[in-house]
């Protein structure tokens, strides 16, 4: 891992999570894992972190070691929260590497001790080229017992057809449908239509990006109860979430939209 940190110019990486919050049962459901690398005491973003990764050729390592941290910061929080869901981005261009990444998260969550079903894999599957090795990643992932949620969904490289071929547990909405829902009627139409598809496939919607009370006030009319983004919190390291106060504005926009 000290190769590899030094090869990238950072000192640690560290794991951000940003929470998803139900504004049904009005609490933290889960939280995805972001990565952020560290150097002289400031952020690396994500970005500049495995665009460098990959062009050392040591991006699968770094996706590995991501995992990994993040997997072990869950494992702190769901002690007194057993609940409660991880979000595991998953890099399936790396899938397209002759299968390299099978099975390795199903080890490591077996070494670490947490069951499956805890596990969320979030794929953005514009980034695979080899749609068989998806799908095979995707069945065999399901038959060990995790979810799958299709990330980036309404955004100008997802295809629907992807849908019914990796059958996700759930949808999570790309920021772009969602930015200003409240004054677009075309995107209020297509986020409509895509909640009635969920609803006829059985899968959950999160929307992603929620900045305003008005954005989650239209969605939330709308039919859709998982909201991910800046406007409930932004994301931060484990030991400085607050589920009280994340709860508490899931409480007032509930009693805005009944008064």
């Amino acid at each position: 891992m000290e190769d590899i940190l030094n090869a990238l110019g950072v000192e640690k990486i560290v794991i951000y999570f940003q929470p998803i919050v139900s504004l049904q049962k009005l609490k933290v459901v889960g939280f995805e894992a972001l990565s952020r690398g560290i150097n002289q005491g400031e952020i690396v973003s994500p970005m500049s972190l495995f665009s460098l990764a990959k062009d050392l050729g040591c991006n699968l390592e770094l996706d590995r070691i991501c995992r990994k941290l993040a997997l072990c910061e869950f494992k702190k929080i769901r002690q007194q929260y057993n609940d409660l869901l991880l979000f595991l981005n998953h890099d399936p261009s790396l899938l397209d590497k002759n299968g390299v990444m099978h099975g390795f998260t199903y080890q490591l969550v077996k070494e670490i001790g947490l069951p499956p079903r805890s596990i969320v894999i979030e794929i953005c599957e514009s980034k695979v080229t080899n749609m068989d090795s998806l799908s095979r990643f995707v069945s065999d992932y399901k038959k060990y017992g995790f979810l799958l949620a299709l990330d980036d969904v309404g955004n100008s490289h997802s295809n629907l057809n992807r849908i019914p071929e990796l059958k996700p547990d759930i949808l999570k909405i790309d920021r772009g449908l969602i930015k200003d829902v409240d004054k677009s009627w075309h995107k209020n139409k297509i986020l409509k239509s895509i909640s009635y598809l969920a609803r006829e496939i059985r899968t959950l919607i999160i929307a992603e990006g929620v900045e305003t009370k008005e954005e989650i006030m239209e969605i939330l009319e709308i039919g859709v109860e998982f909201f991910q983004g800046f406007y409930f919190e932004k994301p931060k390291s484990p030991d400085k979430i607050t589920f009280n106060i994340i709860e508490n504005k899931a409480k007032e926009i509930v009693i805005i939209c009944i008064m």
